[in-house]
């Protein structure tokens, strides 16, 4: 679904509707008072699950029309092991906090710190392959004018 949205609307326009749903959740979930009710229970795994699914869906996508041919499964591969890495430094860090603080919520404040300046870096990088292609397009456009202004002028034989 989020593919047919992203053609109408652009990946940026997704990931930050995934930042503003991630950032409202960690917001929400730090003030909550964690009372065990289902509906908000469930309601917040399914709003977590659409954020994590613009992530990476369009994280795996701009992969995918960075790199071409071999450098492509390098570039999945690469993805999968620094979010494998996340995990585990994430993991790491929890055992850390435990006793200390509340684990949960420094990692949830670490979110907070790290997600913008992430979407900073991948709206640069958007922002690069625009301009790559919308260079390439204006190019192929001055070409095939250029081919079809030569082709215009006709010589005549005295």
């Amino acid at each position: 679904i989020s593919s047919k949205v992203a053609e109408k609307v652009g990946r940026p326009s997704i990931l930050l509707f995934g930042l503003a749903l991630t950032i409202s959740m960690i917001v929400f979930l730090l003030n909550w008072d964690r009372s065990p009710n289902l509906a908000l229970l469930l309601t917040l795994g399914g709003l977590w699950g659409l954020a994590d699914s613009c992530w990476n869906q369009h994280l795996a996508a701009l992969c995918g029309v960075l790199f071409r041919g071999a450098e492509q499964e390098a570039s999945f591969s690469n993805f999968a092991v620094f979010q494998g890495t996340g995990f585990s430094l994430s993991f790491a860090f929890s055992q850390h906090f435990h006793g200390r603080l509340d684990g949960i919520h420094v990692k949830m404040i670490l979110i907070l710190i790290c997600l913008p300046i992430a979407v900073l870096f991948y709206l640069s990088v958007e922002w690069r392959v625009y301009k790559r292609r919308s260079l390439r397009v204006r190019n192929e456009y001055e070409l095939s004018k250029l081919h079809s202004d030569s082709e215009d002028c006709t010589y005549e034989e005295n």
